[in-house]
């Protein structure tokens, strides 16, 4: 007879048994808990199931720890909206994907931070393939300005069935972190009314708020090709991705006709192989960033059909491409040869799309393959750090994965597999800069020893010498660039040969010669040296012309045109040279037609002075345009003295969104006894993307702020602010990403704002009057103020901290110990009382 102890050990054993058994076969029902939502009774099924998992999952219980709260997303609807999902479901099934008419949104609510928020939901992506696995995604949208989850309004909830796994997300993190617009995820857990859909991606939809809050971009339209799969394809392409005509618009700006045209001047310049309008209308920093991490990831899913995603920034006219990867790393070619084209080429499916030719195109002109792989090079500098990063974002997704029914083999191995083809990647990355071949061919033309020299590598390379045969001990010094060649349609090398006369007419017998991207010295074997015996057998015009038309008398020398002094009447647009500076002489009087606009596109040097200053104003009761500068390098400047500007609006010039009446992007500007006033635009100063200085000028009376300063840095000092506008949102100095100095300014009779500072700036506010404003100091956004020795004179308030946008983080606002203030206002951000010294201090070390 057994005792009571075996019996114990029998049952316990038995136990063990059954409860293993429960888990394997869970562990291989995938898709087990959306099958059940399918089902007449799911609601119930799904707890049923989830209580099964919850209790005898003995393998995970003893690996995990509890998850914080956000690793859950838990949506609560109603009977009739699961009824909803499980219909259209079947619908979709049917259809053979998923239309965008059928993704009507319904209203839900989800479970936040220990309440109830509303929020929208509806279907997300095209392709069926998820909901025959059994599962679905999801686009969630919160409906109010408040309770973001993690600073997110938007964002797509996708399924583990979807194929997307963790090295999506840090493939994506990755793109994000060297500039890319790239939304990246993390792995959740979801549910419905409590009852567990298993595990989820949860990734920021590309909308206005990531755009603004991490690449400060705010007037956008995003096009992409409708994504309808009954078109003849079926499929993610189409014969009609090219034509403007089959494709979708959205974003922030009202001038989408702009960007459609815009677009419309990119497609056109594909087919008809027009680089040079490619080049001018692309951001190329971006594309090169873009195209590198392409081919180390070798997954064309981002760029192929409907998934290519275009985003037109109107502050700059240029084209970037949304980085967007859905799945996970694929391997690279092992040639050098195919390098370039390995990308287009995976997955199979995607082969052939029209929207890869313009990669292609890129990729053929050696200039812009070499910015490309300069950030290849990059790439694999950083190669450490990325597989460090990638395992990171493993270990902080792992505990969800160990929480969920998701069985954790396929994970651990997809996580394998991506280290692996990652470490192959940047191998084969390295082999394809690393490799530089030159041959020469050295032939006797008129008289003249010549070496014919063909750089057979994809990269351009520097010839700093030679040895001479009569010279064997002695280095000719060259210093010539040896460029790399364009590619031909199949992204093989067009192979063109570099002439150079040899001194003294002697032969080589070696050449230096150091590869431009890697910077190493090319080995003496991979140079080849051979002797053979000859045998014989704009639009600049168009530019000068807009000045012409209007009768301004000017003079070109150089790169340079002069205005000269005079009044002239401007009834049509003047445009000067891309790259051309500009001079406007003493005494000159511009006068603008309505609607008429002025854009210089380079440097602008306008010194009036106190006798002779520059006056440019409208010519009619209604307003002129814009006087804009467009800054084409680093170099360019704008220099204004003794100028007065009045009566002018906004604009849209060449594609680009000018703000202000007098706007200024992309080149540094100094502004001295300036008066600009009476503008019937947004701005009447706007200046974007610069260092900025701006002393003892006037800013009166226009429309809405009298300036605007986004992205700049530099110092604001003895000037004037006042507004007699009734636009309550009128603000005297308005500044978004803007770290700037503000040193004995007055700021008076502003409706809304002597000064906000917004969208993460840092301002140092010193010894500055605010008289008869609303708010004489605005700290919003993720911003941060020191004010010192600042006059309040019959303010409303003296000072506001305050989110405005929710995806910033809270403001910070430092005071002096000894101030004191009885009309500070703070509803979300921090005050901090400090010494002087040490506000100094703070603010320094944030510049």
């Amino acid at each position: 007879m057994l005792s009571l102890r075996h019996r114990y050990l029998i049952t316990a054993c038995v136990s063990i048994a059954i409860i293993i058994t429960v888990f394997v076969i869970l562990y291989f029902s995938n898709g087990i808990y959306t099958k059940l939502l399918r089902h007449p009774s799911g609601v119930i099924a799904l707890e049923i199931a989830d209580s099964i998992v919850n209790q005898f999952d003995v393998f995970r219980i003893f690996q995990r720890s509890p998850l914080p709260a956000n690793s859950y997303v838990n949506l609560e609807l109603s009977r009739s909206d699961v009824q909803y999902i499980t219909r259209q479901i079947d619908r979709f099934i049917q259809y053979g994907h998923i239309p965008d008419r059928f993704k009507s949104w319904r209203k839900g609510a989800m479970h936040l931070d220990g309440k109830s928020v509303e929020i929208s939901y509806r279907f997300h992506g095209t392709s069926v393939t998820p909901l025959r696995r059994g599962g679905f995604s999801l686009r969630i949208r919160h409906e109010e300005d408040v309770d973001y989850r993690e600073l997110m309004r938007s964002y797509n909830l996708i399924t583990s069935k979807d194929d997307a796994d963790i090295s999506t997300i840090w493939i994506n993190q990755l793109a994000e972190s060297i500039g890319l617009i790239s939304p990246h995820g993390k792995m959740v857990i979801f549910r419905i009314n409590g009852v567990d859909l298993g595990l989820y991606m949860m990734v920021e939809e590309l909308e206005a708020e990531r755009l603004e809050r991490n690449h400060g971009i705010t007037n956008y339209t995003i096009i992409k090709a409708i994504d309808d799969w009954d078109k003849k394809s079926n499929n993610h392409r189409s014969a009609l991705d090219l034509w403007v005509g089959n494709q979708e618009v959205s974003g922030t700006a009202i001038n989408s006709d702009v960007a459609l045209g815009a677009f419309n001047l990119l497609t056109e310049a594909i087919l008809g192989n027009d680089l040079s309008t490619i080049r001018g209308l692309l951001n190329l920093e971006y594309m090169a960033k873009f195209m590198a991490l392409g081919a180390l990831i070798n997954n064309s899913h981002p760029i192929t059909g409907d998934n290519l995603r275009y985003i037109y920034d109107f502050s700059t006219g240029e084209f970037s491409i949304l980085f967007r990867i859905e799945d996970t790393i694929l391997p690279l070619t092992s040639t050098v040869e195919d390098f370039n084209s390995s990308w287009f080429n995976t997955p199979i499916d995607y082969r052939d799309s029209e929207t890869h030719e313009l990669f292609r195109l890129l990729l053929q002109d050696a200039e812009f393959r070499h910015l490309r792989d300069q950030e290849l090079h990059n790439i694999l500098q950083a190669g450490d750090a990325i597989s460090k990063d990638a395992r990171s974002v493993y270990a902080r997704n792992h505990p969800v994965i160990l929480h969920s029914s998701e069985p954790r083999r396929r994970y651990n191995h997809d996580r394998d597999v991506a280290f692996a083809t990652l470490n192959r990647n940047l191998e084969t990355i390295e082999n394809y800069l690393n490799y530089t071949k030159i041959f020469v061919n050295q032939v006797v033309k008129n008289g003249q020893l010549t070496a014919n020299i063909l750089n057979d590598s994809f990269h351009k390379v520097s010839l700093e010498g030679a040895i001479l045969e009569k010279q064997p001990h002695e280095t000719t010094v060259f210093q010539r660039e040896i460029p790399s060649h364009s590619l031909n349609a199949e992204l093989r090398l067009d192979h063109k040969v570099t002439e150079i006369d040899l001194p003294e007419s002697s032969p080589i017998s070696d050449l230096i010669v150091r590869n431009l991207i890697t910077s190493k010295l090319v080995d003496s074997k991979d140079i080849y040296i051979n002797t053979a015996t000859a045998v014989q057998f704009l639009d600049e015009t168009a530019s000068l012309e807009t000045l012409q038309r209007n009768g301004i008398e000017f003079i070109r020398e150089d790169n340079k045109v002069t205005i000269q002094r005079g009044t002239y009447h401007l009834d049509s647009d003047v445009i000067t040279p891309k790259g051309t500076s500009v001079e406007i002489q003493a005494g000159t009087a511009l006068l603008l037609s309505p609607d008429v606009s002025v854009l210089i596109q380079g440097t602008l040097l306008a010194s009036g002075t106190t006798t002779e200053p520059i006056l440019i104003k409208k010519n009619e009761d209604e307003p002129f345009g814009t006087f804009a500068v467009l800054g084409q390098t680093h170099n360019d400047q704008v220099v204004l003295e003794h100028l007065s500007l009045s009566g002018g609006s906004d604009s849209v010039i060449q594609g680009v969104t000018f703000s202000g009446q007098l706007s200024v992007h992309h080149a540094d500007a100094t502004l001295r006894n300036v008066t600009i006033s009476d503008s019937r635009g947004d701005d009447g100063l706007n200046i974007r993307g610069a260092n900025v200085t701006i002393s003892e000028s006037v800013f009166r009376n226009n429309q809405v702020d009298q300036v605007d300063l986004d992205f700049c840095l530099g110092l604001v000092e003895r000037s004037f602010f006042e507004s007699q506008s009734h636009d309550q949102d009128g603000d005297g100095l308005d500044l978004s990403g803007t770290t700037v100095v503000l040193r004995n300014n007055v700021f008076h009779r502003n409706p809304d704002k002597g000064v906000s500072v917004g969208e993460r700036s840092v301002t140092l506010i010193v010894e500055n009057h605010f008289q008869s404003n609303n708010n004489a100091i605005a700290v919003k956004d993720g911003s941060a103020a020191f004010s010192l020795d600042n006059i309040f004179d019959k303010n409303v308030t003296s000072y506001e901290v305050f989110v405005k946008k929710p995806f910033f983080s809270q403001p910070s606002l430092f005071l002096e110990q000894q101030e004191i203030i009885t009309d500070l206002e703070v509803s979300e951000g921090a005050v901090t009382y400090l010494d002087r010294e040490e506000i100094l201090a703070r603010f320094d070390a944030l510049q």
